[in-house]
């Protein structure tokens, strides 16, 4: 709001008028206060007659100001009360068509004294408790996002009684000048990130089930989000499916990630003493924890801020307020996809694809798995290289490293040195001449029965065996 604010007031704040749907907007916006509604036990109502008002206005512009005016209803409306808001169209005294919208609500009121100030900066009434002191900038900023919409607001009031903020908006395209128009690139920018994606993943919801990411431990995320009502909103959305844990801005969110696995990140973009995207860059930047998923949630959706989250490395960006099952779909679909990951990277593995120079790295996780796999080849001999030693070569913490290679391929560091070890065996068997105690000692066993053991558990055979099977494919060939 703050930033909002400065931009208004320095007439930087420019509009962006699109087709859209009005009812769709505000249903959109209830949806976002039904964890609050049910913590205050408020009954919330939408009134309309139309299920569609297909309108010319600036999306953004209204979300702010109705947003506004909803938390300031339930901030002054007490347990068991009643917010209402309706929606009319209709034309004004010019004759151009105009949507009313009213937001009533039974709660404590504004004195008639105040009543004509509260939309001046700053101003805040003489009679607030403290608990519900504001900053005195919300319903200021309203009316000029109003204002700037060419439409009016207004607001009346009997104190314990009834208070109602009405907005009307001109909702024809000739209402508007050329340049507050969105472009058609930006237009097509936005609907590409923001509808086209949320239709998607609508026609693949259905499909997907929770079962297929189900483990027998459940994934872990960290909501990082300043504000403890949408902590919580987000926690009823998807604590039955995960493991939630919460973290109150970007810095105390980097102590949690530090000591602890989590498969997801949810985290919004404007915090105090670290923000979102503060956050997003410095684990997208660190080799211990760039493999971690992030959802940039945030109240702005201007495309410059996706686009500035998407370049620091957010695998996504809703937009505030964001219908639930957006975000269950999106929170689905990323692990799934890191699953998917998983086994690509484990079958690179087994193939021995990983290590090949000839093959280049598409991504920071492939360039690491590259060099990781490049270093176990070459200390593979030493039998006492670990996991520690690995990870003083890669120059990161040993827990950053067992994090890091079992979120990328779902095996311990010591599976994977092991895993290397035997498939590094098996090229050495086929060699004619190599016997299996040369090889044992090649790849770093100390014990060639060990050795076996090993070779068995993985290759469901044992050496012997394989030595057998591969001088047959050699003599059928021949």
């Amino acid at each position: 709001q703050l930033l909002d604010f400065r931009k208004a007031e320095r007439g930087q704040m420019k509009l962006k008028v699109q087709k859209s749907d009005i009812i769709l907007c505000i249903r959109e916006i209830i949806v976002s206060f039904e964890e609050l509604k049910k913590q205050n036990n408020i009954q919330l109502e939408f009134l309309h007659q139309d299920e569609m008002i297909i309108a010319w206005f600036d999306v953004e512009f209204l979300n702010k100001s109705l947003i506004n005016l909803f938390s300031n209803a339930f901030k002054f409306t007490p347990d068991g009360g009643c917010i209402s808001v309706s929606t009319l169209v209709t034309k004004d005294t010019l004759g151009n068509k105009v949507v009313v919208i009213s937001i009533i609500d039974n709660g404590k009121g504004i004195q008639q004294k105040d009543i004509l100030n509260i939309f001046d900066r700053f101003y805040q009434g003489k009679e607030q408790s403290n608990m519900q002191q504001g900053s005195g900038i919300g319903l200021h900023l309203v009316k000029n996002l109003i204002e700037l919409h060419h439409g009016i607001i207004e607001a009346e009031s009997s104190p314990n009684v009834q208070t109602t903020f009405t907005i009307m908006l001109p909702i024809e395209k000739s209402a508007y000048l050329k340049d507050e128009f969105m472009d058609e690139a930006e237009l097509l920018q936005r609907q590409d990130i923001s509808e086209i994606e949320l239709e998607s993943d609508k026609r693949t919801g259905e499909k997907l089930s929770f079962d297929s990411i189900k483990k027998e431990n459940k994934k872990r995320i960290l909501v990082v989000e300043d504000n403890a009502d949408i902590r919580s909103y987000i926690r009823s959305i998807l604590d039955s499916e995960y493991l939630i844990e919460e973290a109150e801005n970007g810095a105390i969110g980097l102590e949690m990630i530090a000591l602890q696995e989590f498969d997801l990140i949810i985290s919004d973009l404007m915090m105090p003493e670290l923000d979102g995207m503060e956050m997003c860059k410095r684990l997208k930047s660190s080799i211990e924890t760039s493999h971690i998923p992030i959802i940039l949630l945030t109240a702005k959706s201007d495309i410059e801020n996706r686009i500035e989250g998407l370049t620091l490395g957010a695998d996504s960006y809703i937009t505030k307020p964001f219908h639930p099952q957006h975000l269950i779909i999106r929170v689905a679909k990323l692990i799934e996809l890191r699953e998917i990951l998983k086994k690509r990277y484990s079958r690179k593995i087994s193939l021995g694809e990983m290590h090949q120079p000839e093959l280049k790295a598409d991504s920071p996780d492939e360039v690491f798995m590259q060099k990781t796999i490049s270093i176990i080849l070459k200390k593979m001999i030493e039998s006492d290289f670990n996991g520690d030693g690995l990870a003083s070569e890669l120059r990161i913490s040993r827990m950053g490293l067992h994090r890091k290679i079992k979120a990328l391929t779902g095996q311990s560091t010591g599976e994977l040195i092991r895993n290397i070890r035997l498939k590094k065996a098996c090229e050495l068997l086929s060699i004619q001449g190599k016997n299996i105690s040369e090889v044992c000692y090649e790849v770093g066993f100390n014990s060639p029965s060990y050795f076996t053991t090993c070779f068995t558990e993985v290759y469901k055979m044992n050496p012997s065996d394989y030595i057998r099977s591969i001088n047959n494919q050699f003599h059928e060939k021949n």
